[in-house]
């Protein structure tokens, strides 16, 4: 059974819910995860990360293109790889302590800002040099 201060709290996050995705629908419409939401998060974001994240492709797709890697790493050594692209993204500012957390952060980027064409264009671009 539910305590007072419990029902309370969990009455409290409805109405907060409720009046968050009202504002939602009065800014523009809430499609698909609300753009209200997705703009605002935007806003907040650190200036420029869909530079960040283009930074980082470019980046791994000059590499991906260079003798290092068509010699040394594809097909041979994927460690060494991973290595390379983690020193790449915390070159360009992800934070993450190893590859697994940087990979989530792009991850993260590059769903938020997939729309974008330079983006598209790069991660396109990245996908192809790794092949």
């Amino acid at each position: 059974m539910m305590s007072t201060s419990n029902l309370f709290k969990a009455l409290l996050i409805l109405v907060i819910t409720f009046f968050l995705s009202t504002c939602a629908d009065k800014q523009g419409g809430n499609d698909e995860g609300g753009a209200a939401v997705k703009e605002a998060a935007e806003e907040t974001a650190p200036a420029k990360a869909s530079d960040r994240l283009v930074a980082y492709y470019k980046m791994a797709v000059e590499w991906a293109e260079s003798d290092e890697y068509l010699t040394k790493i594809k097909g041979k050594d994927p460690m060494a790889g991973f290595t390379k692209l983690f020193e790449m993204a915390k070159s360009v500012g992800y934070d993450g302590a190893d590859f697994a957390a940087v990979s989530k952060q792009l991850e993260a980027d590059y769903k938020l800002y997939r729309d974008d064409p330079v983006v598209q264009e790069w991660h396109d671009k990245f996908q192809q040099a790794l092949r």
